[in-house]
């Protein structure tokens, strides 16, 4: 495990296969030799062994079905959602990501949610849903904080994750994008796999970035019309000609606008403008 952890994929392959083997040769099925199918399978889709990759998630899930084994049999699931999205099959991949996404709320699995829904992410970018694939983004992106690694750090599942995002951002635009993330951010675990399954759900919450009320108690007149005109992609130079500012004063305003709200870039007052209902 610390092999694949630290991308040695085929040393974690090797040394996989041997805990395997030992593991049919005993004929113990304990948590650890189960997870070992799922890493061994994991490393193998990884890899591009897809066929090896289904075969023994499979293997590992008719193990655990005459066991009564739940939680490494929706490992294993979500390894055949992964292999099928590889392959370009959306609607069998979507399939078992959701059914493993079932599994992963009813055991309160707070690991495997965020890996369903990064993946089922990946499979609505793949079908051309930006939006959707934003907001499940912004939704994994809150639960990847507490574990502190996306994706435990897996290259090959960060590059995957990296190419459906740059899909989506460059088919919403940047402020698009961003508004659509902190609509996710702002779901709650319940909220966010209900949605991932096929609903629709408004957030309880307030946006991730920031309240709708704080344009009215955080921004100036001037701030609020600054930051409108972020939304629409203008410049500094472009800022201070339209509102007849020097440009300075317009660097001094979008200063002020970070500093308020917390934020570090441009694109974060843009999408926070998209995301407000009114000003």
């Amino acid at each position: 495990m610390a092999d694949l952890f630290d991308n040695n994929l085929v040393s974690a392959s090797r040394l996989l296969d041997e805990a395997l083997a030992g593991y049919r040769k005993s004929g113990r099925w304990d948590a650890p030799a189960l997870i070992a199918y799922v890493a061994r399978a994991d490393a193998a889709c990884m890899r591009g062994d897809l066929d090896r990759s289904l075969a023994l998630a499979q293997e590992c899930q008719r193990i655990c079905a005459g066991r009564g084994e739940r939680w490494a049999a929706s490992w294993a699931e979500w390894i055949v959602g992964l292999r099928w999205w590889v392959v370009g099959d959306r609607v069998k991949g979507a399939m078992h990501l959701r059914g493993c996404l079932r599994s992963k709320d009813d055991l309160n699995d707070f690991l495997g949610i965020p890996f369903c829904l990064e993946v089922l992410a990946w499979v609505a970018a793949s079908d051309e849903d930006a939006h959707r694939t934003a907001v499940l983004f912004g939704a994994a992106e809150m639960m990847w904080k507490p574990i502190g690694a996306q994706l435990f750090g897996y290259e090959i599942l960060l590059d995957w994750s990296q190419q459906s995002r740059a899909r989506s951002r460059e088919a919403l635009g940047e402020a698009a994008y961003d508004a659509a993330r902190h609509e996710g951010a702002s779901l709650t675990q319940g909220e966010a796999v209900a949605m991932a399954l096929g609903g629709k759900v408004t957030s309880t919450k307030p946006p991730a970035a920031a309240p709708v009320t704080a344009a009215a108690t955080l921004l100036t007149k001037r701030e609020r019309e600054v930051a409108t005109l972020v939304h629409q992609g203008r410049t500094n130079r472009e800022i201070a000609a339209e509102l007849v500012i020097s440009r300075r004063t317009a660097e001094a305003h979008v200063e002020n606008i970070l500093t308020k709200f917390g934020f570090t870039s441009r694109a974060q007052i843009a999408g926070w403008v998209a995301s407000q209902q009114q000003w």
